[in-house]
């Protein structure tokens, strides 16, 4: 079996130190933060007791996945008559742990949550009982105290990295992408505590093992990275490589959208040859698309697989809805696997309305 090194960047401790301290200052209860809307001012706003209600607590709409989530909520709250309110804690954990404090049983009908600090599932989800509120996770993988899973919607992650570690490895077997005679380093980004980030990590190393079982473990790198947007990926990646060899052939993975921008925002200015990368991603969004449309060299190297968050929130919806009306609890969910977007795919892609 081949290991992977799993690479911290400089300042990933600091991060879970200060995720360690917010857990603690939750504790004592002292939220310097609210919620831009406070359940009160939410009901305030409802037009009758009979409209459902529905909330989307979202710890970190900066992320592109949850802006595309955000806006399926809402539209199809809209076609529904659904009272909609949509929070954004603008990736503070105590406005989340505020607004969950002070809900009751007159705040929603069904609470719907993104968060990236999976962690707090548990005490969430305990909130959420006490006030009879039935809680979905959407594009999160949260568990209850006893460690079972939630109740959400989320994409098929094992599968996706196995399909972009499977498409690459045939450009390189039959296409001749890389020299798989010459040293290749294979960097996937990961976050250990984000199931969904460590589920494409899995699915693409299990399967690009077993394509090139001739690479050493040297040859794999696993970079832990300081947050899951751009900024984040790319201090991570500018920390661990520095000044990279331009003569090495890389292979470079990241589990979303935001990560894409790191990655080429760092080949460009490492002046990397394009002819020496292939690049893997979940979810094409604004920064794939991007890559697409303008960067024509890179595009040829790029492979991602494409996820449709806008549906993924209507189906939340949809679902909740179905729930509701059946008096059964909500489901695990689990989209089916979204198209490998190549360059010329891409174009087909767009030509279909997908883009």
């Amino acid at each position: 079996m081949i290991f992977v090194r799993r690479i911290f960047s400089g300042r990933v401790w600091l991060c879970f130190l200060s995720v360690c301290l917010l857990f603690l200052a939750a504790g004592c209860r002292e939220f310097p933060d609210t919620p831009d809307v406070t359940p009160d001012e939410m009901e305030s706003d409802m037009p009758s007791k009979e409209q459902r209600r529905f909330v989307y607590l979202c710890e970190d709409m900066s992320l592109l996945k949850y802006q595309d989530i955000a806006a399926g909520i809402r539209e199809r709250c809209e076609e529904l008559s659904i009272a909609c309110t949509v929070v954004d804690a603008r990736g503070r954990m105590q406005v989340v742990m505020t607004y969950i404090d002070e809900i009751n049983e007159r705040s929603a009908d069904v609470m719907m949550v993104s968060l990236l600090t999976e962690p707090v599932g548990p005490l969430i989800q305990n909130k959420c009982d006490a006030a009879n509120i039935p809680m979905f996770s959407v594009s999160s993988r949260l568990r209850d105290e006893t460690g079972q899973e939630s109740p959400g919607i989320e994409i098929s992650a094992f599968e996706s990295g196995a399909a972009i570690a499977s498409c690459m490895a045939d450009s390189i077997q039959k296409e001749k992408a890389l020299d798989i005679k010459k040293p290749i380093t294979v960097v996937v980004c990961n976050m250990s505590n984000i199931t969904c980030a460590t589920a494409v990590r899995n699915g693409f190393c299990e399967t690009f093992f077993e394509y090139f079982p001739e690479l050493s473990s040297d040859s794999y790198v696993e970079l832990e990275v300081l947050s899951p947007d751009a900024e984040g990926q790319y201090f991570s990646l500018t920390n661990y490589f520095g000044k990279p060899s331009p003569d090495m052939q890389y292979v470079l993975v990241t589990f979303n959208d935001d990560g894409v921008d790191a990655i080429v925002r760092y080949v460009q200015e490492a002046e990397l040859p394009p002819e020496n990368l292939l690049i893997g991603s979940v979810g094409l969004q604004a920064n794939g698309k991007r890559i697409f449309e303008e960067l024509p060299e890179i595009a040829a190297r790029h492979y991602a697989v494409s996820v449709d968050y806008h549906s993924m929130g209507r189906q939340a919806v949809d679902e909740a809805c179905a729930a509701l009306e059946s008096g059964k609890d909500l489901p695990l969910v689990f989209l089916p696997l979204g198209e490998i977007i190549t360059a010329d795919k891409y174009q087909q892609f767009t030509a279909e309305g997908k883009g």
